[in-house]
């Protein structure tokens, strides 16, 4: 899955996808906000982003999903690509010193078949006092061809001097609409609404969009998706579209 399958992140992953088609990548990243908001998904598909083999063919700097790199990443099986995470068994989960130390070992060497090495830091705020001097050391001199994406709940229990050394991305928690959106609706609904979503505050008028579009006919779906009247729509024409009625259910017509 894609960044373009997100929902309700738009300002972050613009600014992650704007430094993939530059170049211009900090060495490490600090990603935080409320737990279960996609944080931990975005953190992946930037990953994947930076290691897809079909890159240069996708719009917008999105990886494929579907090519070795990006499933191999989604399996946590690519030999560029490692995770550190608390060990959930443990009675206080905690990120170790030997488990930093390991990442430092495989750092050492260039990418085996990626663009880049990355390490993701899950519940970086459980790092321990030994492991997170040991990652502050790194992230001092990081490796060339390497990037560190921590992921938190806790900001203010990481280190400020780990903090200091990232580039921190807030992540807010998206509207009850748009969640209601990624459970209730098909892959083409829920493109079409994001697309809207790029243009208007989700309180405002995706909440109505979401209910015109989930009673739309399929054949009016593939009509609106086909013609790119969403994505590339202007203002005039995406509120021609919120006032489609034909195929909406009674009830449903925007005030």
């Amino acid at each position: 899955m894609p960044f373009a399958d997100i929902t309700g992140h738009e300002q972050p992953i613009s600014l992650l996808q704007a430094t993939v088609c530059n170049g211009r990548l900090a060495h490490a990243y600090l990603f935080y906000g409320e737990a279960r908001i996609g944080k931990l998904m975005t953190a992946v598909r930037l990953a994947q982003a930076l290691n897809c083999e079909q890159l240069a063919q996708t719009e917008a700097q999105d990886s494929c999903g579907r090519c070795r790199s990006c499933l191999q990443i989604a399996a946590r099986t690519h030999p560029d690509y490692f995770v550190i995470e608390p060990d959930p068994k443990a009675a206080t989960p905690q990120i170790k010193i030997e488990q930093v130390r390991e990442i430092e070992q495989q750092f050492v060497y260039r990418p085996l078949i990626g663009e880049r090495k990355i390490c993701l830091i899950d519940d970086a705020d459980r790092l321990t006092i030994g492991a997170a001097n040991a990652l502050l050391k790194t992230l001092e001199e990081p490796p060339g061809e390497s990037l560190f994406i921590l992921v938190t709940n806790r900001l203010q229990a990481l280190p400020i001097t780990i903090r200091s050394r990232c580039q921190a991305l807030r992540f807010t928690t998206p509207a009850r609409t748009l969640l209601k959106l990624q459970v209730s609706l098909g892959t083409e609904q829920r493109q079409i609404v994001a697309g809207i979503g790029k243009k208007y505050e989700p309180d405002a008028l995706v909440g109505k969009t979401i209910v015109i579009v989930a009673n739309l006919k399929p054949a009016k779906l593939l009509g609106i998706e086909s013609q790119g009247m969403v994505l590339a729509a202007g203002d005039a024409d995406v509120r021609g579209l919120l006032t489609i009625q034909e195929e909406v259910d009674p009830g449903t017509k925007v005030k």
